[in-house]
């Protein structure tokens, strides 16, 4: 099985060009303080807004900061936040889902209409919300993307457990007495895998661009933090001035997102046999609360 996965993964170019994208971007998280050629906040008006050269390959911004090392760090940021509140939510939303699914009733009613509750706010109202009572921090909009999109997660592994119970190999298990601890663990989880992995990388993009969308209207990361949704606002009174305050970053958001869709439909296709289940984790990855 594994075999015939990585076999469907080597010879789908948008995935491997995606996979090759985030691989690359992921180590430039890793060794920002290696590869990044200037302090991203030292600031030097003397050098403000200057063009690329050998020595700012991108150029500098309004304050004379490094425009390339900002985006090597700014890396760091999204991919750290994308990939904590998808973890953290999967921590939530996969066992919830199992127990909801397995056990059903009361139980299977209660989980499910909080996932209802945290699916009806608006992202965007709760996080002025939460920045109202505790100010605009990166770490308080993490919490409100971890309190709405565990929900989705939540959801999907219900359905699946829902069709797993019904199978041969857990009614057996069930016959022969074992614990329900033992059924999950051994036949229920496993079986899940493949949706949950094709749904949170598709996750992980969704959470980048809402990460630079909220940093850019000052509800996220703070100046003079590295983030490219900060870079974006940063640039916003140099737009016919000079504009590539805004492109690079820009241009990063859209590649990491883009990057992260093809990996993640690349999984979709090699992990998920169901044509049903596909089309559920591409219409619920593609959703944004």
């Amino acid at each position: 099985m594994v075999r015939n996965i990585l076999r469907k993964l080597l010879h789908n170019k948008a995935a491997m060009s995606g996979l090759a994208v985030i691989l690359l971007l992921v180590f430039a998280g890793i060794f920002a303080e290696r590869i990044s050629p200037h302090d991203p906040y030292k600031v030097d008006l003397a050098v403000k807004l200057l063009g690329p050269s050998a020595r700012y390959p991108l150029g500098t911004d309004q304050l004379g900061r490094c425009i390339l090392s900002r985006l090597i760090y700014g890396t760091r940021t999204s991919l750290y936040t994308a990939m904590t509140v998808t973890l953290v939510i999967l921590a939530i939303g996969v066992p919830l889902g199992i127990i909801a699914g397995y056990i059903g009733g009361a139980v299977d009613n209660m989980i499910m209409r909080l996932a209802d509750i945290a699916s009806t706010f608006p992202s965007s109202l709760l996080a002025l919300a939460i920045v109202g009572i505790f100010g605009p921090s990166l770490y308080n909009l993490m919490l409100v993307f971890i309190f709405l999109w565990w929900a989705p997660f939540a959801r999907m592994v219900r359905s699946s457990v829902i069709k797993l119970k019904e199978t041969e190999f857990v009614m057996a298990a069930e016959a022969a007495g074992s614990r329900r601890i033992s059924i999950i663990l051994k036949h229920i989880f496993p079986n899940t895998l493949s949706p949950i992995i094709a749904y949170a990388t598709l996750r992980i993009a969704a959470v980048i661009v809402h990460i630079a969308g909220f940093s850019f209207i000052g509800l996220g990361s703070q100046p003079p933090t590295a983030d490219w949704g900060v870079m974006l606002n940063d640039g916003r009174q140099y737009i016919s001035s000079y504009p590539m305050l805004l492109i690079w970053p820009g241009l990063m958001i859209v590649v990491v997102v883009l990057a992260f869709n093809l990996f993640g439909e690349g999984l979709n296709d090699a992990l998920i046999p169901s044509s049903e289940e596909r089309a559920i984790v591409k219409e619920t990855g593609g959703a944004n609360v």
